[in-house]
């Protein structure tokens, strides 16, 4: 009934679809189908189920914005290898993808030669069960967002002067850090060469997560010589992890950290990062420092520790939970 009323959307030459379908296919109806259309420029899907298209060359020659929030177990090849590379005038991709009872490796590939910017989420519910290879091709992109619980494989093809990548990949809860103790050289390698291709990013946002996952493992950060603002998610107790990324980027101007409460576990290296050498970009480069959501006392010693080494410094900005005491800046 529901695929029945969509084809007949679709014959009307309609040029934008929004559907939030949440109830359960019966019969021949086991998932979503969305036929071709030459008239399409928006489509936007959320449901629990799969999705179906027909992914050949002209298939949906207008589609620009596809946001899309489906079970990729489900929707099948088709979707999820094959479509995405047929849409010639895709801009904008935002796929949710759920990988529930997902067993094996999964594939996605996406891209295409029009795209500009992506947002990409994957969750699972076993990472031990399930794993995501991910290829993405798009020499025009511009904006890159990436969200998963496991850190997926990610290849960016072409390596693509993208404005803003944005960084949510791993998780720092100790289940999964036991897991990367287990795997932690294959994972190794999929980090090296997701950051491969975004060598010629100029501002990477990366979130708490990922920032202590990548240290718990001690990866070594690639150089990025093209980034010119770094954002960063930081807890109080574990801020000096910053310095850790700071050395991979000699041509920082921008550095903004936003200041988190959940606390975490001190590492064993922390204190030895406290002893490094001041990273050559804060004493020489940056311009210019954001802090937002500061408001706890210990938080000082990290104040303290960039205004003292910031030597170039213009501007610095904070932005308070709480009043600020006289001195705390001095």
């Amino acid at each position: 009934m529901i695929n029945g009323f969509i084809q007949n959307v679709i014959l009307r030459n309609v040029v934008e679809i929004d559907l939030g379908i949440f109830v359960n296919f019966s019969g021949d109806d086991d998932c979503l189908k969305i036929p071709h259309s030459h008239s399409l420029k928006v489509l936007k899907i959320r449901s629990e189920d799969g999705l179906k298209m027909p992914a050949f060359p002209g298939c949906f020659p207008s589609l620009r914005v596809f946001d899309v929030k489906v079970s990729l177990v489900e929707s099948g090849d088709d979707l999820i290898t094959n479509l995405f590379p047929c849409l010639p005038a895709l801009e904008q991709l935002s796929l949710v993808g759920d990988l529930t009872d997902c067993t094996g490796e999964i594939y996605v590939n996406v891209g295409g030669v029009a795209l500009k910017r992506l947002e990409l989420e994957l969750s699972i519910d076993n990472y031990d069960d399930c794993d995501a290879m991910v290829v993405i091709d798009a020499p025009k992109l511009d904006y890159l967002r990436l969200q998963d619980g496991f850190l997926a494989s990610y290849l960016v093809k072409n390596k693509p002067s993208i404005s803003e990548v944005r960084l949510d990949v791993g998780d720092y809860e100790e289940e999964f850090l036991e897991f990367l103790d287990e795997v932690g050289p294959t994972r190794l390698t999929r980090f090296n060469e997701l950051f491969q291709g975004l060598v010629n990013t100029k501002f990477i946002s990366v979130s708490a997560s990922t920032l202590k996952v990548v240290f718990s493992q001690r990866w070594n950060l690639p150089v990025l010589h093209s980034l010119t603002k770094l954002e960063l998610d930081v807890h109080t107790s574990s801020w000096t992890l910053m310095l850790y990324w700071l050395e991979s980027c000699p041509n920082l101007k921008v550095l903004s950290l936003i200041i988190k409460e959940k606390p975490v576990e001190e590492f064993d290296m922390l204190e030895e990062l406290r002893l490094t050498e001041v990273p050559s970009c804060l004493s020489s480069r940056v311009k210019e420092i954001e802090i937002q959501r500061l408001g706890k006392v210990d938080e000082e010693e990290m104040l303290k520790y960039l205004l003292d080494n910031a030597k170039v410094l213009d501007k610095f900005t904070v932005n308070s939970r709480v009043y600020i005491k006289d001195g705390i800046l001095q």
